[in-house]
């Protein structure tokens, strides 16, 4: 099979089993008329399940985590009705062909249409479906009324035919299958009966609002509809204790600088005074000298500055001395 149409058969099978509810093993359901096609290229029936998997693409499409059967063709069940098979068997004495079709067709699994008398097998098959395709059949026929009744009428149902190079084919997806996935996509946005009893909405309130596709709310005011709510919602919101009102997000304090905060007076008076500089006169006594004779009630004394040689010649170090000494007595 080419890429191309891999690619596509793959994607539209993914498509049934998302928004229809099909599961592995998918079941085939078969006319007389493609049984047919199968035999005349002389294809094992032990091999048509396989042949099957591999025009679907059951393996690619199947969802993440999907048990997949071990046998080869596995994922598939092929079935037939017993109005489809009868018609085989008044064809069987015709040639070859129909012969091996109806050894085909009894390794097919019989699907029970509880005709007592056999019917037309086309008619049969569009009982067995049903309005809603109920049980998930994928249509495999070459029958060109049943493949257009099943297209005009009956959506979700992949269909499975022999095209004029006897190649298997899996039908585009139709109209009617398509306006089917919008709606129900629609759905999804519509306001079920339990979320309308939480907000506080009345029943035609949530009858007639929805989203369309561009997003606008369907059936609400213009004020209402702009807002995103409406007010009964916005006043059940309210009410109710544990919702928390939104606000709107502040920075991430850890990346932020710390505010200084404003000095007080205190701290203001002590910083002016340790900037300042000390002043002091060059002809100044020390202050401990100072304090020391203000104590005393005498003049201050004042250190003697030694020469670098010492005590001095001539014994000029000790009369020094002797006379701070008498200053400072008198």
């Amino acid at each position: 099979m080419r890429q191309k149409r891999a690619k596509t058969y793959r994607k539209a099978l993914a498509l049934y089993m998302r928004h229809f509810a099909f599961r592995l093993p998918l079941q085939l359901l078969f006319d007389s008329a493609l049984v047919l096609a199968l035999a005349k290229q002389r294809l094992a029936p032990a091999d048509v399940p396989a042949r099957l998997a591999d025009v679907l693409q059951v393996r690619a499409a199947a969802p993440l985590g999907h048990r997949r059967p071990k046998a080869e063709g596995g994922e598939v069940k092929c079935m037939i009705t017993q109005c489809a098979i009868n018609e085989l068997y008044r064809r069987q004495k015709d040639g070859d062909v129909e012969a091996r079709a109806v050894d085909m067709a009894k390794t097919f699994e019989r699907r029970r249409c509880g005709h007592r008398e056999a019917i037309a097998g086309d008619e049969c098959v569009r009982q067995s479906m049903g309005p809603t395709n109920k049980h998930r059949y994928v249509l495999c026929a070459n029958s060109f009324a049943l493949r257009a009744w099943v297209r005009a009428e009956v959506p979700g149902v992949p269909v499975v035919h022999a095209n004029e190079r006897s190649v298997l084919v899996l039908e585009p997806i139709s109209e009617k299958t398509r306006e089917r996935i919008d709606n129900l996509e629609v759905d999804k946005l519509r306001t079920d009966a339990h979320e309308a009893s939480a907000l506080g909405l009345s029943a035609s309130s949530v009858a007639g609002s929805s989203r369309g596709a561009t997003g606008d709310i369907v059936g609400l005011d213009a004020a209402d509809a702009a807002e995103g709510s409406t007010p009964a919602s916005a006043a059940a919101a309210a009410a109710v204790p544990g919702a928390k009102k939104r606000r709107a997000k502040e920075p991430n304090p850890l990346s932020m600088r710390k505010k200084k905060s404003a000095p007080t007076a205190a701290e203001a008076q002590q910083g002016a005074k340790s900037g300042e500089k000390r002043k002091r006169d060059d002809g100044a006594a020390p202050q401990g000298a100072t304090a020391t004779a203000a104590k005393d009630g005498a003049p201050a004394r004042r250190r003697r500055k030694r020469g670098a040689g010492g005590s001095g010649a001539g014994g000029g170090g000790d009369d020094g001395a002797a006379k701070t000494t008498a200053e400072a007595a008198t």
